[in-house]
């Protein structure tokens, strides 16, 4: 969710009754993480088939009202810690049950000024965040992206001034970082531009500095849908496993009618959509965004996400969880069609 503050509720029928089968055939070019020391970049391979579909149950009850686009860290204790929009943070010992928000000490946003959609990646030096940062008076300004670092992710040190501002190309616009490792001195930052898409950017210096890769490729969207509010996991088989919010071809602007799918991919760069709503709506005004997701220590996954009634009302924090991924069928390296 991009040019609001994301702050609810509505009927949750978000769940299909039964798991929908069905086949994406996809091929691409060749091509030459919020994981913590990941493998390097894996061999090139084609994603030409999805037998199915995640199940995904929705949890009973709002983990937050007026709450959406968390960033979830897991503690060496295996309780839980949200970063989110204000510079503050709240801890839960389940997933489920959080505490009150708290100040982040060292992260000051300028007056006429307000910072959201914060990515952390933990490494062997401690943390680092990147943070948007927006005119309160049009959210819809982006005035860049942020960095800042901790070594026990509470008391940090922020940067005055950008490591990413919106372009041209951009058409002005960078909103919802994701940061990942790749390898122990490669990270990725995955950020949506224009509204509608993702570009991906690489650093070698934590955060300090970073080189632009452009819009990402992907396949398996109907033609006009655009996806946003990218979150990215690596699974245990090594693929880095894309969670976004998918926006209809009915819808030019705003928020309505969003769901929630996956994408999977090899290289960081290349994803391919499974035609599956993993968190899906139930009329055309709905939305589901913002997906944030965490591998469980006894095994699964939960996902956050933001729900909304209708555009322009209230989000609401809600979690669901999957027992398991679902695999793609994997062959490659295939003839390249356009994407």
């Amino acid at each position: 969710f991009l040019c609001c503050e994301r702050a609810a509720q509505s009927r949750f029928d978000l769940i299909p009754a039964h798991i929908r089968t069905a086949s994406l055939s996809v091929s691409m070019p060749r091509f030459c993480s919020r994981t913590i020391g990941s493998a390097a970049l894996l061999a090139w391979a084609v994603f030409v088939s999805w037998s199915r579909a995640d199940t995904w149950t929705v949890e009973p009850g709002v983990r937050s009202p007026n709450l959406t686009s968390t960033c979830t860290v897991q503690l060496p204790d295996d309780s839980w810690r949200h970063y989110y929009h204000g510079n503050v943070y709240r801890t839960s010992p389940d997933g489920l049950t959080f505490s009150t928000a708290r100040p982040l000490p060292g992260l000051m946003t300028p007056p006429g000024f307000f910072d959201r959609n914060p990515a952390v990646l933990v490494d062997g030096q401690g943390y680092v965040m990147i943070v948007e940062r927006v005119a309160v008076a049009n959210q819809s300004v982006v005035v860049g992206l942020y960095r800042a670092t901790s070594t026990d992710g509470l008391t940090w040190t922020a940067e005055p001034t950008p490591v990413l501002t919106p372009n041209a190309a951009e058409a002005g616009f960078m909103s919802v970082p994701e940061l990942i490792a790749v390898d122990a001195s490669l990270w990725r930052l995955y950020y949506v531009v224009r509204g509608d898409v993702v570009a991906s950017a690489t650093t070698t210096d934590r955060g300090r500095t970073w080189s632009r890769e452009g819009r990402l490729i992907v396949t398996g969207l109907a033609a006009g849908e655009r996806y946003v509010d990218p979150d990215i996991i690596r699974t245990p088989a090594g693929h880095l496993r894309m969670f976004a919010a998918i926006i209809p071809a009915t819808i030019p602007t705003g928020i309505g009618n969003q769901r929630i799918r996956a994408a999977v991919s090899d290289d960081g760069r290349t994803f391919h959509f499974a035609p599956y709503d993993l968190i899906g709506v139930t009329n055309n005004t709905e939305a589901k965004i913002d997906p944030d997701v965490v591998a469980l220590p006894g095994g699964g996954y939960r996902m956050y996400f933001g729900a909304g009634a209708s555009a322009g009302g209230p989000i609401d924090l809600y979690s669901a969880t999957t027992p398991a991924l679902a695999a793609p069928i994997v062959t490659g390296p295939a003839t390249a069609t356009g994407a």
